[in-house]
């Protein structure tokens, strides 16, 4: 054999080796680098900033048990130090653990049942680890300690408040609603219920009242799904927020508040409802009664299985009153208005006519 050809060889099988050699590695690297390889654990593999599924790490409860998710945490590791944030429209749940890294879950353990589980995330900074449960309904979380565990209990809203409560801002994302010299009724509305969740923060915080939103920005939610959402939570009361217009568009001297009612609501508390609104928002806003309207052709309205009302609080093309719509103290006004109509309406009290 000449030597240039067994050169050639021995280049070959050197470039064979090399090659099946990477492979190897490759196949190596991305089995350790696979956050759900439980046995060898991501503790040496996670990446500052990088968010990994850690599902696979929940081991199940011992025997005797009663909390539904058990977290070992460091010892000496206090209450107060943990962080919360509750996202229940989204069905996320996050938990702020100072000096968490990424060796925790080689250290420490989690122990639990998956059922209303579809994930759970991990990710860590120089400061805190963050971990995400993620819910396949909606879920509150009672949280509380024992000894180095973090315990979580998983209720269903209505296990958790006495009372479920929707709000609805009318249209969002590809859907304005109307529009008037630059002013959007999308975001009007958004505006006031927003302010009208934040006045319930004291009954959110005493367990009295849930406040669950159909959207809190500017996105799209179609009628099926607001529908579906309020159902799904099996709410005591809906509330949606709207604003009036002429037909046409064009600026008149129309102007006033009125509320939509489901008039097939054979128990009458929609209407009762309705007139609740209606006579808080007239009160406070010294606008014109408009009175409470059937409002049985709105798809929300009619396919809504508890009581709701409709409020369209002022009209868009009326000069006066939309520069009155879009001031924040009005706005203010308004869900003041709507936060005493709910808590009167939940009340207990007969408001039947």
């Amino acid at each position: 054999m000449r030597t240039e050809t067994k050169v050639q060889a021995i280049i070959a099988i050197i470039l064979i080796f090399v090659m099946g050699g990477s492979v190897l590695l490759l196949f190596y690297f991305k089995e350790h680098r696979d956050p759900e390889n439980v046995e060898k654990g991501i503790g040496l593999f996670m990446n500052e900033g990088e968010t990994y599924s850690v599902l696979s790490f929940l081991k199940e409860k011992e025997e005797g048990t009663d909390h539904d998710l058990l977290l070992k945490l460091p010892a000496g590791m206090g209450f107060s130090s943990i962080g919360f944030d509750n996202d229940p429209e989204g069905k996320i749940f996050s938990i702020s653990i100072p000096g968490l890294n990424e060796d925790y879950f080689r250290n420490y353990s989690m122990a639990g049942g998956r059922e209303r589980l579809s994930d759970i995330s991990f990710e860590f900074n120089e400061r805190r680890g963050l971990i995400r449960l993620f819910f396949t309904e909606f879920t509150e979380v009672e949280r509380s300690m024992d000894k180095d565990y973090l315990c979580l209990d998983y209720k269903a809203p209505k296990e958790y408040f006495e009372n479920v409560v929707v709000l609805d801002a009318g249209y969002g994302g590809m859907e304005t609603g109307a529009a008037v010299f630059g002013c959007i009724e999308k975001d009007l509305n958004l505006s006031i219920m927003m302010k009208l969740k934040d006045a319930f923060s004291e009954e959110i915080a005493d367990r009295r009242i849930g406040i669950y939103c159909t959207r809190k920005e500017d996105a799209y939610v179609s009628r099926q799904e607001r529908v579906d959402f309020a159902k799904a939570l099996n709410a005591d009361l809906f509330l949606s927020i709207h604003m009036s217009s002429t037909s046409s568009g064009r600026q008149s001297d129309f102007s006033g508040t009125r509320v939509l009612y489901r008039v097939t609501d054979e128990t009458g508390a929609s209407k009762a409802f309705a007139r609740l609104c209606l006579s808080n928002l007239v009160e406070a806003l010294s606008s014109k009664d408009r009175g409470i309207v059937a409002g049985d052709e709105d798809y929300i309205i009619r396919e809504t299985d508890m009581p709701i009302a409709l409020c369209e609080i002022g009209y868009m093309t009326n000069m006066d009153e939309l520069s009155k719509l879009i001031d924040d103290e009005y706005q203010e006004k308004a869900a003041s208005a709507l936060y005493e109509a709910v808590i009167e309406m939940l009340s207990g009290e007969d408001h039947d006519e």
